[in-house]
């Protein structure tokens, strides 16, 4: 039997019920760019040089999971998870953390929800790490 080994990841996909609102959330509070939309509800984020990083897509049900679902998650890597947090925090976005962990060794990491419930992880490492 063959075996498919995938050479590297090309996109994350989120799926979510209001489009418009998710890329309001993925580009205003993340600072994702669009990069290419591909239908009215539908378009690739890019994150550094990767134009196709996040696929999103809207028009789907929304689940509402809790922080202990099952479920696929990406984690972006920050400066400051701290900062991160502080700054989502003032924008009054949903978390399953009310603060940033300390995963020792200044690093730290939390957990947030997007407009459709999906989770997000934040970490950061030391500098130079």
């Amino acid at each position: 039997m063959a075996r498919i080994i995938g050479r590297e990841v090309m996109s994350v996909c989120v799926y979510v019920d209001d489009f418009r609102e998710a890329v309001d959330f993925y580009c205003h509070s993340l600072g994702l760019e669009k990069s290419k939309d591909v239908s009215d509800s539908a378009c690739f984020l890019r994150l550094n040089d990767n134009s196709n990083a996040i696929y999103l897509e809207g028009g789907h049900v929304r689940v509402d999971h809790g922080a202990g679902a099952t479920g696929v998650s990406f984690m972006l890597l920050v400066d400051s998870a701290i900062d991160a947090h502080h700054e989502l925090r003032e924008q009054g976005i949903r978390f399953v953390h009310d603060s940033p962990q300390d995963m020792g060794g200044g690093s730290h990491w939390f957990r947030l929800y997007d407009p459709a419930g999906n989770i997000i992880e934040i970490v950061s490492s030391p500098v130079g790490a």
